[in-house]
């Protein structure tokens, strides 16, 4: 939903993360009822109400709105702290650590369209051992692996941008619904690899890009007591 901050007719301006994702949604669609349901989903434990659930939906929210602790966001919290001029990834050492750059570092492609590929297997997999699965279904892979969420990555420009960014594109609907007919079962395998998706691919990148940056705080002297 767009909020009008000057009336209905004002011009709306939108940060370079939200119109990347604008741009993305325009040809690779979203679904935004399962996006809904899967932002509130409790991941961890299965209880309604617990502090792990709390701080895992905290995440997920804080990834859907460019949010996590990335250079820029340390900066603009703590600017005098850091240093003004634009922080690099202390991974590659050549683009700028924002929260577009988690998952697309240059050092990190090539172990992305690995896991994608892993991914690709995972769900043939969750697929071909649905009870809703046609019979004499089995060579889907090359079938999944054709679908653009799954197609090589370059760059951010790639759909699984929005997936990593807690967005289920309609696209992944569409790949698990040619084989299986029952929407139920469906979703079954919907929520299962999107939280495989989020604990394997996306905490994985996040985590190192966490790790990486806080050893150059560390060497910056810049603490969390500073922070305080």
């Amino acid at each position: 939903m767009v909020t009008y901050e000057n009336g209905p007719n004002a011009p709306v301006t939108h940060t370079w993360a939200q119109s990347h994702i604008l741009n993305l949604i325009s040809s690779h669609h979203v679904d935004w009822i399962f996006t809904s349901h899967w932002l509130k989903k409790n991941n961890e434990n299965g209880a309604p109400c617990s502090f792990p659930n709390d701080k895992t939906t905290g995440f997920k929210i804080k990834l859907y709105a460019h949010l996590l602790l990335s250079a820029d966001i340390q900066q603009r919290n703590y600017p005098d702290l850091y240093p003004r001029r634009p922080l690099l990834c202390t991974e590659c050492h050549s683009d700028i650590y924002n929260n577009s750059h988690i998952g697309f570092c240059p050092a990190h492609l090539t172990s992305l369209n690995h896991d994608l590929n892993i991914a690709a297997t995972y769900l043939c997999s969750l697929i071909l051992s649905s009870p809703s699965a046609p019979p004499g279904t089995t060579d889907i892979l090359p079938l999944i692996r054709r679908s653009s969420l799954f197609s090589p990555v370059f760059n951010i420009n790639h759909p699984i941008y929005l997936l990593l960014h807690q967005l289920v594109p309609e696209e992944l609907i569409s790949v698990i619904s040619l084989h299986i007919r029952s929407r139920k079962n469906g979703m079954v395998i919907m929520e299962t690899f999107i939280q495989y998706f989020y604990s394997q691919i996306t905490q994985k990148y996040w985590r190192i890009h966490s790790s990486s940056f806080h050893s150059w705080e560390l060497s910056c002297r810049i603490t969390k007591r500073k922070k305080k």
